[in-house]
Protein backbone atom coordinates (compact mmCIF):
# COMPACT_ATOMS: atom_id res chain seq x y z
CA UNK A 1 0.00 0.00 0.00
CA UNK A 2 1.66 3.58 -0.60
CA UNK A 3 3.24 5.20 2.00
CA UNK A 4 1.01 8.28 1.23
CA UNK A 5 -2.65 6.13 2.29
CA UNK A 6 -1.18 5.63 5.17
CA UNK A 7 -1.27 7.38 9.14
CA UNK A 8 1.97 7.07 10.38
CA UNK A 9 2.19 7.04 14.64
CA UNK A 10 5.13 7.70 16.58
CA UNK A 11 5.55 6.46 20.30
CA UNK A 12 7.88 7.56 22.93
CA UNK A 13 10.87 5.17 24.33
CA UNK A 14 8.86 4.51 27.44
CA UNK A 15 5.78 3.45 25.55
CA UNK A 16 8.12 0.69 23.60
CA UNK A 17 8.88 -0.62 27.19
CA UNK A 18 5.62 -0.81 28.05
CA UNK A 19 4.77 -2.71 25.06
CA UNK A 20 8.10 -4.94 25.40
CA UNK A 21 7.29 -5.88 28.96
CA UNK A 22 3.83 -5.98 28.52
CA UNK A 23 3.29 -3.77 31.46
CA UNK A 24 0.15 -2.97 30.88
CA UNK A 25 -1.75 -5.86 28.55
CA UNK A 26 -4.67 -4.15 27.06
CA UNK A 27 -2.32 -1.26 25.92
CA UNK A 28 -0.19 -4.02 24.32
CA UNK A 29 -2.98 -5.27 22.54
CA UNK A 30 -4.67 -2.06 21.36
CA UNK A 31 -1.17 -1.48 19.32
CA UNK A 32 -1.19 -5.22 18.37
CA UNK A 33 -4.86 -4.09 16.83
CA UNK A 34 -2.90 -0.82 15.27
CA UNK A 35 0.15 -2.86 14.14
CA UNK A 36 -2.35 -5.39 12.04
CA UNK A 37 -4.02 -2.34 10.40
CA UNK A 38 -2.96 -1.46 6.91
CA UNK A 39 -3.65 1.72 6.82
CA UNK A 40 -1.18 2.63 10.14
CA UNK A 41 2.65 2.46 10.14
CA UNK A 42 4.37 2.69 13.75
CA UNK A 43 7.57 4.22 13.30
CA UNK A 44 10.21 5.04 15.63
CA UNK A 45 13.04 7.54 15.42
CA UNK A 46 16.69 7.02 15.38
CA UNK A 47 17.13 8.97 18.60
CA UNK A 48 14.41 6.93 19.96
CA UNK A 49 16.35 3.82 19.41
CA UNK A 50 19.44 4.90 21.59
CA UNK A 51 17.21 6.19 24.35
CA UNK A 52 15.63 2.22 24.20
CA UNK A 53 18.96 0.59 24.32
CA UNK A 54 20.22 2.46 27.30
CA UNK A 55 16.55 2.01 29.01
CA UNK A 56 16.91 -1.76 28.54
CA UNK A 57 20.19 -1.85 29.41
CA UNK A 58 19.43 -0.78 32.44
CA UNK A 59 16.07 -2.44 33.12
CA UNK A 60 17.74 -5.26 32.47
CA UNK A 61 21.01 -5.28 34.68
CA UNK A 62 18.87 -4.46 37.73
CA UNK A 63 16.61 -7.55 36.74
CA UNK A 64 20.56 -9.58 36.93
CA UNK A 65 20.90 -8.25 40.27
CA UNK A 66 17.58 -8.92 41.71
CA UNK A 67 17.95 -12.68 40.30
CA UNK A 68 21.66 -13.27 41.48
CA UNK A 69 20.52 -12.12 44.97
CA UNK A 70 17.79 -14.25 45.36
CA UNK A 71 20.00 -17.21 43.96
CA UNK A 72 22.35 -16.03 46.50
CA UNK A 73 20.11 -15.94 49.66
CA UNK A 74 20.25 -12.29 49.56
CA UNK A 75 18.03 -9.40 50.26
CA UNK A 76 18.36 -6.71 47.62
CA UNK A 77 19.37 -2.99 49.25
CA UNK A 78 17.40 -1.26 47.37
CA UNK A 79 19.47 2.03 48.75
CA UNK A 80 22.98 0.59 47.49
CA UNK A 81 21.30 -0.41 44.24
CA UNK A 82 19.79 3.28 43.85
CA UNK A 83 23.39 4.59 44.22
CA UNK A 84 25.51 2.44 42.20
CA UNK A 85 23.21 1.39 39.21
CA UNK A 86 24.36 4.53 36.96
CA UNK A 87 27.65 3.51 37.72
CA UNK A 88 27.17 -0.24 36.73
CA UNK A 89 29.04 -1.51 39.86
CA UNK A 90 26.52 -2.63 42.05
CA UNK A 91 28.02 -4.66 45.03
CA UNK A 92 25.20 -7.27 44.52
CA UNK A 93 26.52 -7.76 40.66
CA UNK A 94 29.06 -6.07 38.39
CA UNK A 95 28.02 -5.41 35.31
CA UNK A 96 31.47 -6.58 33.40
CA UNK A 97 29.82 -9.97 34.68
CA UNK A 98 27.16 -10.07 32.74
CA UNK A 99 27.22 -7.56 29.96
CA UNK A 100 26.72 -10.03 27.71
CA UNK A 101 23.92 -11.66 28.40
CA UNK A 102 22.19 -8.17 28.87
CA UNK A 103 23.62 -7.56 26.11
CA UNK A 104 21.95 -10.51 24.31
CA UNK A 105 18.60 -9.62 25.99
CA UNK A 106 18.57 -5.68 24.69
CA UNK A 107 19.31 -6.89 21.08
CA UNK A 108 16.67 -9.43 21.22
CA UNK A 109 14.07 -6.53 22.83
CA UNK A 110 14.43 -4.25 19.63
CA UNK A 111 13.69 -7.72 17.46
CA UNK A 112 10.62 -7.76 19.07
CA UNK A 113 9.60 -4.38 18.72
CA UNK A 114 9.52 -5.40 14.71
CA UNK A 115 8.34 -8.61 14.75
CA UNK A 116 5.88 -8.49 17.42
CA UNK A 117 4.26 -4.97 16.62
CA UNK A 118 5.26 -4.25 13.51
CA UNK A 119 7.50 -1.13 14.15
CA UNK A 120 9.53 0.58 11.87
CA UNK A 121 13.00 1.30 13.46
CA UNK A 122 14.35 4.14 11.59
CA UNK A 123 17.98 3.20 10.82
CA UNK A 124 19.54 6.47 9.07
CA UNK A 125 21.77 8.86 10.98
CA UNK A 126 20.41 11.73 12.79
CA UNK A 127 20.66 14.57 9.88
CA UNK A 128 22.29 18.01 10.31
CA UNK A 129 18.86 19.72 9.31
CA UNK A 130 17.17 19.15 12.40
CA UNK A 131 19.70 20.55 14.84
CA UNK A 132 18.83 24.23 14.70
CA UNK A 133 15.27 23.50 14.90
CA UNK A 134 15.82 21.39 17.92
CA UNK A 135 18.06 24.35 19.55
CA UNK A 136 15.09 27.27 19.12
CA UNK A 137 12.49 24.39 20.25
CA UNK A 138 14.19 23.80 23.60
CA UNK A 139 15.30 27.29 24.00
CA UNK A 140 12.13 28.62 23.33
CA UNK A 141 10.09 25.97 25.87
CA UNK A 142 10.27 23.90 28.54
CA UNK A 143 10.68 21.14 26.38
CA UNK A 144 14.14 19.11 27.62
CA UNK A 145 17.01 18.48 25.06
CA UNK A 146 16.20 14.64 25.12
CA UNK A 147 12.03 14.65 24.50
CA UNK A 148 12.93 17.53 21.83
CA UNK A 149 15.34 15.22 19.61
CA UNK A 150 12.39 12.11 19.81
CA UNK A 151 9.82 14.41 18.56
CA UNK A 152 12.10 16.48 15.44
CA UNK A 153 13.67 13.26 14.92
CA UNK A 154 10.22 11.73 14.36
CA UNK A 155 8.39 14.17 11.83
CA UNK A 156 11.14 15.35 10.20
CA UNK A 157 13.48 12.07 10.25
CA UNK A 158 15.10 12.91 6.95
CA UNK A 159 16.65 15.85 5.60
CA UNK A 160 14.25 16.02 2.66
CA UNK A 161 11.33 14.26 3.85
CA UNK A 162 9.31 16.18 6.43
CA UNK A 163 5.91 14.05 7.46
CA UNK A 164 2.82 15.54 6.24
CA UNK A 165 0.51 14.18 9.28
CA UNK A 166 2.24 12.22 12.72
CA UNK A 167 0.60 11.20 15.26
CA UNK A 168 2.78 11.09 18.39
CA UNK A 169 1.62 8.81 21.61
CA UNK A 170 3.25 9.76 24.90
CA UNK A 171 3.21 8.99 28.58
CA UNK A 172 5.14 11.71 29.56
CA UNK A 173 2.96 14.60 31.26
CA UNK A 174 6.08 16.94 31.48
CA UNK A 175 6.57 16.98 27.82
CA UNK A 176 2.92 16.24 26.59
CA UNK A 177 1.92 20.19 29.05
CA UNK A 178 4.83 22.07 27.44
CA UNK A 179 4.28 20.85 23.70
CA UNK A 180 0.44 21.05 23.83
CA UNK A 181 -0.83 21.53 27.20
CA UNK A 182 -1.33 24.32 29.65
CA UNK A 183 2.31 25.35 29.20
CA UNK A 184 2.12 25.72 25.75
CA UNK A 185 3.71 29.06 24.59
CA UNK A 186 3.12 30.38 21.15
CA UNK A 187 6.47 30.42 19.68
CA UNK A 188 6.58 26.40 19.42
CA UNK A 189 3.80 26.91 16.54
CA UNK A 190 5.83 29.73 14.97
CA UNK A 191 9.27 27.98 15.11
CA UNK A 192 8.14 24.67 13.01
CA UNK A 193 6.02 26.74 10.90
CA UNK A 194 9.66 28.62 10.10
CA UNK A 195 11.19 25.76 9.36
CA UNK A 196 8.23 24.06 6.82
CA UNK A 197 7.76 20.60 9.27
CA UNK A 198 4.58 20.65 10.19
CA UNK A 199 3.43 20.10 14.20
CA UNK A 200 2.61 16.17 14.95
CA UNK A 201 -0.77 15.31 16.82
CA UNK A 202 0.16 14.65 20.27
CA UNK A 203 -1.76 12.61 22.66
CA UNK A 204 -1.30 11.46 26.31
CA UNK A 205 -2.28 7.72 26.27
CA UNK A 206 -4.05 8.18 29.77
CA UNK A 207 -6.43 10.78 28.45
CA UNK A 208 -6.83 10.91 24.68
CA UNK A 209 -10.44 12.48 23.48
CA UNK A 210 -12.61 10.71 21.19
CA UNK A 211 -14.04 12.43 18.28
CA UNK A 212 -17.29 11.50 18.55
CA UNK A 213 -17.80 12.32 22.16
CA UNK A 214 -16.65 14.67 25.06
CA UNK A 215 -15.01 11.02 26.25
CA UNK A 216 -11.55 10.56 27.00
CA UNK A 217 -10.07 7.21 26.58
CA UNK A 218 -7.29 5.70 28.56
CA UNK A 219 -5.21 3.16 26.70
CA UNK A 220 -3.89 1.64 29.93
CA UNK A 221 -7.61 0.89 30.77
CA UNK A 222 -9.47 0.02 27.52
CA UNK A 223 -13.31 -0.45 28.17
CA UNK A 224 -14.15 -4.32 28.25
CA UNK A 225 -16.30 -4.29 24.83
CA UNK A 226 -13.63 -2.08 22.56
CA UNK A 227 -11.07 -4.52 24.24
CA UNK A 228 -12.74 -7.93 23.35
CA UNK A 229 -12.85 -6.52 20.02
CA UNK A 230 -9.22 -5.64 19.89
CA UNK A 231 -8.38 -9.01 21.06
CA UNK A 232 -10.19 -10.47 18.27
Amino acid sequence: MPDSLKIKIAIDTQILAYLIDNTYPRLTCFFKALSANPFVDIVCSRFSTYEFVGIRKLEHYLRKIHLSSNQNGQVVNFSSLLKYKNDWNAPELNYSIVYEDISLSVNEDMRRLNDDFNIKLEVIDLHNEIWNLHRELVLSSKISKEDALVLISTVFPQEFIKEKYLIFFTNDDKFFRAFCGDQKIEAIDNIFSNYGVNLPQAYKIIKIKTPSSEKFLNLYNIPRNLYHYLSK
